[in-house]
């Protein structure tokens, strides 16, 4: 895994570890604990399978607009143009 690991929140270093077929994580683990896990298991490749049965595409859209929306605030906060982005289930 090559970008920041730094920079992922909890619920995409669930995903992360997930799609690699790690799944020794509770929803009690913290996000440094998540950030270990994935070092552990940075070599391990990342395979859509894993993720079978285990997200709703449903929710992971639901996800992604509130995240665009968090995004889009803070770029109004920052004075920046903005695009609009619209994500449809």
């Amino acid at each position: 895994m090559t970008s920041r690991l730094d920079l992922l929140l909890k619920d995409e270093l669930q995903y992360e570890l997930s799609g690699r077929g790690v799944m020794t994580f509770t929803s009690k683990s913290t996000v440094e604990d998540l950030r270990k896990l994935v070092r552990l298991h940075k070599n391990v490749p990342f395979e859509a399978k894993n993720l079978s049965g285990k997200i709703s595409i449903k929710n992971e859209l639901e996800l992604l607009q509130t995240k665009i929306s968090d995004l889009e605030q803070c770029i109004k906060e920052l004075n920046l143009p903005i695009c609009i982005i619209d994500v449809k289930p």
